[in-house]
């Protein structure tokens, strides 16, 4: 069971892995490519790594993670209100 599971972990993970690395950097011209994915890639684990300190500090700041990721996901809350916003707009 374990090495089923196992395997169709892989094979997702591997198809998004994939699927970005021959998707995104189509997006870029030839001239920044490397850089633009490389970018790409890796500004996700900036944002990741300033997560991580910055709910450790409102974890100590606010008594508890339960209030911590509250007050982190409005972040998320806002993102999400302004896609719509974007996209109701675009309707017009």
């Amino acid at each position: 069971m374990v090495y089923g599971e196992l395997a169709l972990l892989s094979l997702f993970f591997g198809i998004s892995q994939g699927s970005l690395s021959s998707y995104v950097p189509t997006l870029f011209p030839a001239t920044i490519r490397g850089t633009a994915t490389g970018f790409c890639f890796n500004v996700g684990r900036l944002f990741t790594a300033t997560a991580v300190l910055f709910i450790g500090a409102l974890t100590t700041a606010l008594g508890g993670i339960g209030n911590a990721l509250v007050v982190f996901s409005a972040a998320f809350l806002i993102a999400f209100g302004a896609v719509y916003l974007r996209s109701e707009r675009a309707k017009e």
